[in-house]
């Protein structure tokens, strides 16, 4: 059972005004961050957020340099900012408008005027892009982009023009059945691009030993499988570890080996905002090992008798994702691969086929946060 809290270690949070600990820094209510040490306004939703983080977890755009003004010049581009495929729902297009209008004003109020009171071309084709870019992404453009159209004399009878051309070159690309090299299109691109293009059918990938199946029904990625790897994890260890290979798309294809385990619940913009965390958080994690994939860990000698009382306790990973009782049991098993064998952080991996290589990582992560396991490649 935990301890009780006393009184006077507790604060309301002044976002959502329930009790938390004194000295937190994030609410485990609201999950909005309390430390200006530790966090910093999101330059386009004003949000809270980590900060060394690299996409805002809320609007999910991209973030520039802490340091660096919001500038046309040396803020990344618009293709970064927002992707080539930007799949929002209802719930989100509220707060994707107040992104967009809040950009498109910032750029404008930056920029002088003409002598007609309409902005200069280079505006002008910026803002049209970025309308286009929510166009092609389903989003309510009319709505959320009336005025920026307006200011910069943009009629929706070009937007829609535009919208039919880019879908058209998109599918001419991609014919019935296309086939590539992964050391050619990066996997995330890869998926973008057939999302973008509405189309419907199978991707096949094949590396080494192993093969990446996923269908897709009118542009939407509905499953995905690598061997014992299903569903998100399975796009994770595509769009994080697969830089060579080959693959192909076949149309209106049909896959008879991909269960409900392999189902996607999330649109693709959403699974690739997480792969990009998962990105960044497991190349920290072995930036802080001297040898990375090449660190031999070996467990502590009073490893069982920590785990029974540590395993007791409410655990998180690194990425803020709570650790449930069947992650427990499966993190306590691959321990023994860290017991006696000497075994390199990448032959664990090998091993653990079952899990993607961020779930893989950040449970070693927790091992050794936990003063469980030890580097010991220099011993």
């Amino acid at each position: 059972m935990l301890e009780p809290v006393p009184n006077d270690d507790l604060i309301k949070c002044p976002n959502c005004a329930e009790l938390i600990r004194r000295n937190a820094i994030l609410c485990r209510f609201c999950e909005k961050g309390l430390s200006k040490e530790h966090f910093r306004s999101c330059p386009y939703c004003a949000e809270y957020i980590r900060v060394d983080a690299t996409i805002c977890r809320f609007c999910r755009s991209r973030l520039p340099d802490p340091s660096s003004l919001f500038n046309i010049n040396n803020h990344p581009t618009i293709d970064k900012i927002f992707g080539p495929n930007l799949d929002i729902n209802p719930r989100e297009q509220q707060a994707l408008a107040g992104k967009i209008k809040a950009k498109i004003q910032d750029k404008l109020s930056e920029q002088r005027k003409d002598s007609s009171g309409r902005y200069g071309d280079g505006v002008r084709q910026q803002v049209f892009e970025v309308i286009v870019r929510q166009a092609l992404a389903g989003a309510p453009w009319r709505e959320i982009c009336a005025v920026p159209l307006e200011a910069n004399n943009i009629s929706e009878a070009e937007i829609e023009a535009e919208i039919v051309k880019r879908t058209e070159d998109i599918k001419d690309k991609l014919p019935q059945t296309s086939v590539g090299n992964l050391c050619a299109i990066e996997p995330a691109s890869l998926l973008q691009t057939l999302a973008l293009s509405r189309k419907s059918g199978t991707l096949t990938a094949e590396r080494q030993n192993k093969v990446f199946r996923g269908f897709f029904q009118e542009g939407r990625l509905i499953h995905a499988r690598i061997g014992r790897l299903k569903g998100i994890h399975a796009v994770s260890e595509l769009i994080l570890t697969w830089n060579e290979g080959y693959f192909y798309f076949k149309s209106n294809e049909q896959l008879d080996d991909l269960d409900a385990q392999c189902l996607l619940n999330k649109p693709l913009d959403s699974i690739l905002v997480e792969c990009a965390i998962g990105e960044d958080l497991s190349k920290k994690i072995l930036d802080n090992l001297p040898a990375g994939l090449d660190s031999i860990l070996e467990t502590v000698e009073s490893f069982d008798e920590l785990w029974r009382e540590i395993s007791k306790r409410d655990l998180h990973y690194i990425d803020g994702t709570v650790v449930s009782d069947e992650d427990k049991e499966e993190i306590a098993a691959m321990s023994m691969l860290f017991t006696g064998f000497h075994n390199t952080i990448k032959l664990v991996l090998e091993m653990m086929d079952y899990w993607s290589t961020f779930q893989s990582l950040r449970a070693i992560q927790l091992l050794i946060d936990n003063g469980l396991i030890q580097n010991t490649s220099s011993i």
